[in-house]
């Protein structure tokens, strides 16, 4: 690893308060994307995992290690959460992520080709890990598809897989909205529980592409085009990012 560029991840997400039971551990989803694919992919760009896991401290007083996690950090205050009905407090767990390789975000396109390339890579690695790993990354945004430029070429990076389900686990679990709100399907912003819901698919992710690509169509890209501050507060895309557009759309559908 020495001489070689990684990206650290520290992150204090979601998680079973018995790493065992973590099914949606994205350390156990990368480690079975690297086991999986590290021999078939077929010039496929993924993330690679060198080492992750939940991080831990000693403790001052006892000197126990102890994971670091939202139960350890507010002690008593956790297991009273639910006094004066206010909502229970998450259990999070820290967790750090070595990966490679190094990209830049997806902004930083120099040209509206490379752009649609690198879309194009990063959902073909995620068709990839479907098939292969049984995994659906239900967070498909800007932030999470990242160019990387390496040997000569310009390739499509997909990270982030904090909001990755199992198909066996989706099968087995309450459907739930998650993913980047501009970016989320329509089925996603309001079907996404209820006796009507739909069961998310790969079709969502797909759809958050197209938002992607819209968003940038429109907007421009950091290297070229790019409109000024002062007309982006004009477009009405702008509202995507405010939460209003949900309710227009709510209101179109209403009417249809």
């Amino acid at each position: 690893m020495f001489g070689r560029t990684v990206v650290v991840k520290d992150a204090w997400t979601y998680a079973a308060e018995d790493s065992k039971n973590d099914t949606r551990d994205e350390v156990n989803f990368l480690q079975l994307i690297n086991e999986k694919l590290s021999n078939d992919a077929d010039d496929i760009v993924y993330p690679e995992l060198l080492h992750g896991g939940r991080a831990s401290f000693k403790c001052a007083s006892t000197g126990h290690i102890i994971e670091d996690t939202t139960a350890s950090v507010l002690g008593n205050l956790f297991e009273s959460r639910d006094i004066d009905g206010n909502y229970p407090t998450p259990f999070r767990a820290r967790k750090r992520l070595v990966t490679g390789p190094v990209g830049e975000p997806l902004k930083m396109s120099k040209s509206f080709d490379e752009l649609t390339t690198v879309c194009a890579d990063a959902m073909r690695c995620h068709n990839v890990i479907l098939q292969h790993c049984g995994i659906l990354h239900r967070d498909i945004s800007d932030n999470n598809i990242l160019v990387v430029r390496m040997e000569g070429r310009v390739r499509g990076l997909l990270i982030d897989f904090d909001n990755a389900i199992t198909l066996t686990e989706q099968r087995k679990t309450r459907l739930e909205r998650t993913g980047t709100f501009p970016y989320m399907s329509i089925n996603n912003l309001l079907n996404s529980s209820g006796p009507d819901a739909v069961p998310r698919t790969a079709l969502d992710d797909w759809e958050s592409l197209l938002y992607i690509l819209c968003y940038y169509a429109t907007i421009g890209l950091k290297s070229i085009g790019r409109r000024s501050d002062a007309e982006m507060k004009l477009l009405p895309i702008n509202r995507w990012n405010t939460g209003s557009a949900v309710n227009d759309l709510i209101a179109v559908l209403d009417e249809a």
